[in-house]
């Protein structure tokens, strides 16, 4: 990757790593007891449990919902989480799991409301979409027949 397209990301990163620590970049772990038995040098991981929705797919949905709120109040993103203004438009995806977190918790940073969509047969320990402050309704089949 040159230094122009990685840009993007390296301002992306710096604006999602001001919302929370634990969007910072995290650890690569070398696991040495694990690459001799599996008969290879070497064998890294990243250890993305330690972010706050506990998965990496946080981060896009996160800066996602924020974008399009600072898009939509025409403000930067820096500027919305100061202000939280009231009247932002509704974020709404459809999701059961870390993406739906991740909209949920865009909208709760920026004082925004936010609207899950779930199918039926989510049980409600994949639905921790409540917990984050956001209204979810469960559809009567398929996520994109939830209305």
């Amino acid at each position: 990757m040159n230094s122009t397209s990685s840009s993007p990301v390296n301002a992306i990163a710096a604006e999602l790593a001001g919302l929370d620590p634990a969007y910072a970049p995290t650890p690569l772990l070398n696991l040495p007891a694990l690459a001799e038995r599996l008969g290879v040098a070497q064998v890294l991981a990243k250890d993305e449990g330690r972010r706050m929705l506990g998965s990496f797919k946080s981060l896009g949905g996160t800066y996602a919902g924020l974008r399009a709120l600072a898009r939509a109040s025409r403000m930067q993103v820096a500027d919305l989480l100061a202000a939280r203004p009231k009247g932002q438009p509704t974020l709404v995806c459809a999701s059961d799991g870390n993406h739906g977190l991740a909209v949920a918790a865009a909208a709760r940073f920026a004082g925004a409301p936010a609207r899950v969509f779930l199918h039926e047969g989510v049980p409600n320990a994949r639905a921790p979409h409540r917990e984050q402050g956001c209204r979810d309704r469960v559809g009567a089949g398929h996520l994109r027949q939830c209305s």
